[in-house]
């Protein structure tokens, strides 16, 4: 294999997120990890950004997702937000709040 040729990722894609406050933990970590074993696939912010939305499926995901779709396309530059700010806000959203840390 050349240097330009992409290696094929043996990392599955995560499973959608609907919101479920116990689901997020295994969410958060599976999305860290393909996008680890996919650097060159997912290089910049966007692309990070853009992949995480669109795992973000059914109840109160979805409905996140959508608003913080309207809140890009109400923004002059449409900027997308970085990765560390967008999974910071899921993070903020969905985490949950009883468990001890």
């Amino acid at each position: 294999m050349s240097d330009t040729e992409e290696k094929k990722s043996f990392m599955k894609i995560p499973k959608a997120f609907s919101g479920k406050t116990e689901d997020w933990p295994k969410f958060k970590r599976n999305v860290k990890l393909y996008i680890q074993g996919n650097k060159t696939r997912l290089a910049t912010s966007d692309d990070k950004v853009l992949f995480v939305i669109a795992l973000l499926e059914g109840g109160l995901a979805d409905q996140w997702a959508e608003t913080y779709m309207e809140k890009v396309e109400d923004k002059e530059d449409q900027s997308l937000g970085t990765y560390e700010e967008l999974m910071k806000d899921l993070e903020a959203t969905f985490r949950d709040t009883n468990k001890q840390t």
